[in-house]
């Protein structure tokens, strides 16, 4: 089984890593509109790590079957764009519309990893009884 706890540490330790690094990066990004758009793509990847922190720490405290609202989406995607926005008022727009094809991936992954899996372990059980 996942350590949700180890692995919500560790997202939680990227998503600062990419904050810093973009920060520390911040005169280069701001210098060129490639590095508008790679500011953008770094807040980005603070969303997915943040996200990933969050619904990692949920599962630890209330089990596996936890999973994210939409209440936990919008924080990690403010903190994302607020983040993105320091470095370049462009990199926060580019952010969100990274972010969001990010998160339907995400969630079709899920779904195609998670759902499926049960309503096929499911179906395997009924053939069984009958």
């Amino acid at each position: 089984m996942a350590d949700h706890g180890r692995s919500a540490i560790i997202s939680a330790g990227l998503a600062a890593a990419a904050i810093v690094g973009g920060q520390l990066a911040k005169s280069f990004i701001v210098a060129s509109r490639v590095g508008a758009l790679c500011g953008g793509a770094l807040g980005a990847v603070v969303f997915i790590f943040g996200l990933t922190a969050v619904s990692n720490y949920q599962m630890a405290i209330n089990g596996p079957s936890s999973q994210v609202g939409l209440t936990e989406i919008s924080v990690c995607l403010i903190a994302a764009v607020l983040q993105a926005a320091l470095i370049h008022r462009v990199a926060a727009t580019i952010t969100v519309l990274i972010s969001v094809p990010l998160l339907i991936f995400a969630s079709e992954a899920g779904y195609e990893r998670y759902l499926k899996m049960t309503a096929t372990t499911a179906q395997a059980a009924n053939k069984k009884r009958k």
